[in-house]
């Protein structure tokens, strides 16, 4: 689900969300990536399918996320962080606020792999 349309000014400030959340990447640089993470184009238009995101999400930047939002086309939802022990809060965090709609869910903590892709056979 994307937008039929959507404004040259959002499109504009979208680019420079992807190229600052990269760039934040590259540098290490949280406030970077925390300040790229609004999603101007699939975000608003996919929460709609997703109970309580909004719930979910504010729980997870509540409790320490860098950033949070819709993997994929969704359901799943991902938060950033920069520590393990806020990344275990975080993720308690927003089971309950899925609890609190009436929805279970799984948590899974893992590293971002730093590894250049490779293809495999």
């Amino acid at each position: 689900m994307l937008p039929n349309q959507v404004a040259l000014k959002s499109a504009v400030n979208q680019a420079g969300n992807l190229g600052g959340f990269i760039l934040g990447f590259v540098n290490s640089d949280f406030n970077l990536i925390s300040r790229s993470m609004e999603d101007l184009f699939a975000e608003p238009v996919r929460q709609t399918l997703i109970p309580g995101f909004k719930r979910v999400k504010n729980s997870a930047l509540e409790n320490g996320a860098i950033g949070c939002g819709i993997s994929g086309s969704g359901p799943s939802i991902f938060a950033f962080s920069n520590e393990k022990e806020i990344a275990n809060k975080i993720g308690i965090g927003m089971k309950n606020a899925f609890s609190k709609e009436g929805l279970s869910s799984k948590v899974y903590i893992s590293k971002i792999n730093q590894n250049e892709p490779r293809i495999l056979d």
